[in-house]
């Protein structure tokens, strides 16, 4: 088939991967379409943790119509037993002759596994269509596979003028990281990775917050910002160090929305 068939294709199985949500986390979100005589005759998606994979879905959709066909998923097919079976397996049983594949599996038990293992039982694989998108679709999970500690967000709020309190913080203590370096932050993430945790959410106030900011580990910052200004209080961001600009951190905005009367903004760091 043609790239621009491939591609088109591709796109239907990254909108069924966009169903998901986020229920199936910390598996990644992952789409499925199987093309017989330029008819989609299975789809499927990845509908919960623990649950079938998506090739599984379009296959169980497609039924004997899966012979001679070609099958367009969103990310590498894995090919060991988790809380389900190996998908390559079902795959080649199937009678799939063709498998084109948006991008390999950063996750460490997969990461080339699904394609050489299909590729040695004669079928054509085609990979990195739509690459970007794939990748972007689950970007925290990438991250996470990729470096080896978890995706870090932070989420907090502020006036127009940057201030989150007129008076003394209040609040309660989850996790004491008091004084840690950036080394100590590493080490507290890769232990979170080895645990299995693959993203987490920080909330917190302008000391917490800065914290993190200043470790380097914040990879996207949620912002809402309230249509007030308080001239002075305490302020969200309270940097331990002080940095040259071209030192300092670049944020890229994503994205915008009004919620309540407030500002949303959704940020990324640059790297």
């Amino acid at each position: 088939m043609s790239i621009s068939t491939d591609i088109f294709y591709m796109q239907a199985a990254l909108r069924l991967a966009l169903k998901a949500g986020d229920w199936t986390h910390p598996n990644p979100r992952v789409g499925c379409v199987i093309v017989k005589g330029n008819r989609i005759v299975g789809k499927g998606y990845h509908r919960r943790f623990g649950s079938a994979h998506a090739e599984i879905n379009a296959l169980r959709a497609a039924g004997t119509r899966s012979v001679g066909a070609t099958l367009y998923v969103t990310l590498e097919p894995c090919n060991h037993f988790g809380k389900t079976p190996p998908c390559t397996d079902a795959i080649i049983s199937s009678g799939i002759r063709r498998v084109v594949i948006a991008t390999p599996d950063p996750n460490p038990q997969v990461a080339g596994k699904g394609i050489k293992k299909l590729r040695s039982q004669g079928l054509t694989v085609r990979v990195g269509v739509m690459k970007e998108l794939a990748i972007e679709l689950n970007k925290e999970f990438y991250f996470a596979h990729s470096h080896k500690i978890p995706f870090v967000a932070a989420k907090s709020a502020a006036t127009m003028d940057g201030m989150i309190s007129e008076t003394k913080e209040r609040g309660v203590t989850v996790l004491l990281m008091k004084d840690l370096s950036f080394l100590s932050f590493r080490r507290l993430l890769r232990r979170l990775y080895s645990l299995g945790i693959t993203s987490i959410l920080v909330e917190g106030g302008g000391r917490t917050i800065s914290s993190f900011v200043d470790s380097g580990v914040i990879q996207r910052l949620h912002l809402f910002i309230a249509p007030i200004m308080l001239g002075k209080g305490i302020p969200l961001f309270q940097r331990r160090k002080s940095l040259y600009i071209s030192a300092s951190e670049s944020f890229s905005l994503k994205k915008t929305s009004k919620f309540n009367g407030d500002l949303y903004a959704e940020w990324e760091v640059e790297r």
